[in-house]
């Protein structure tokens, strides 16, 4: 027989079921846990309702829209959730470890203590989501859009942020242990007590961070963006200062159009801003 193909959507009746699970009246009383694992409902309408608890364990989700949705302390472990909408919803203590998150908006939402071990979120929206104390090891995180998020106390060992987008994060005391950070963007960040030990750091931009309290201990940071003052708020071995690209030490003359200054691996004794 040829498989079926599952439909983009739920039917009507479904949808209906969905909505009305979602909109249950809060009780005092202990709720039975919402069963919904490996069931699938791509395309969902699931916004702004409450998921608290509920077992959505290898449930495909794909494309659905789950704006300002209650999800703490919810299993959402295995699933296939890419492209799917959080805006704004809340996951604290939610179990979301594995699951497939590629290109899903979780901008302003909130993520405290969640298990988001081994998840794929490649071209994820984070900007201003609030993963304190989060577990993110071995995350994939690859060109996510991480802009003002907040990981303080967050443990990143081995996650992968590669061209991730750090602007203005608030990474206080945050582990990055062995972490692949290559081509990252951490301008403006605030990185007191930040753990960057045995970090891949090549071509990151460091500029305009507060390094007071930053351990960078085997971290490799070849081709970095930094200044001469930062230097002075952590200690950099000899060897990273050597490998480390500083901004303010380039002579660029005045120019009636702004120079471009290259990416990637720069040979900067041959480089010419002419």
């Amino acid at each position: 027989m040829e498989p079926v193909e599952p439909p983009a959507e739920p039917t009507p009746d479904v949808q209906a079921a969905l909505t009305a699970l979602l909109q249950r009246p809060p009780t005092t009383k202990q709720e039975p846990q919402i069963d919904l694992s490996h069931l699938h409902l791509r395309g969902a309408m699931l916004s702004s309702g409450r998921l608290d608890g509920a077992n959505l364990r290898g449930a495909n989700l794909r494309n659905s829209t789950m704006r300002s949705t209650r999800l703490t302390y919810a299993n959402l472990s295995e699933a296939q959730l890419e492209d799917t909408d959080f805006s704004s919803g809340h996951l604290d203590f939610a179990n979301i470890s594995g699951a497939q998150l590629r290109n899903a908006d979780l901008a302003h939402s909130t993520l405290r203590s969640a298990n988001l071990e081994g998840t794929h979120l490649e071209g994820a929206k984070l900007f201003n989501a609030r993963l304190q104390s989060s577990r993110l090891v071995g995350a994939h995180l690859q060109h996510g859009d991480l802009a003002s998020v907040d990981l303080q106390d967050a443990q990143l060992w081995g996650a992968q942020l590669q061209h991730a987008n750090l602007v203005d994060a608030q990474l206080q005391r945050a582990q990055f242990f062995g972490a692949q950070m290559q081509h990252a963007s951490i301008r403006r960040a605030h990185l007191q007590g930040t753990k960057f030990d045995q970090v891949n750091l090549r071509d990151s931009d460091l500029r305009d961070s507060s390094l007071s309290g930053v351990t960078f201990d085997r971290a490799d940071l070849t081709y970095a963006w930094m200044t001469t003052k930062q230097t002075e708020e952590t200690n950099l071995s000899p060897e990273q200062i050597h490998q480390a690209v500083f901004i303010d030490k380039i002579d660029i003359p005045p120019a009636t159009t702004p120079v471009r200054l290259p990416e990637g691996n720069v040979d900067w004794k041959e480089y010419d801003p002419t």
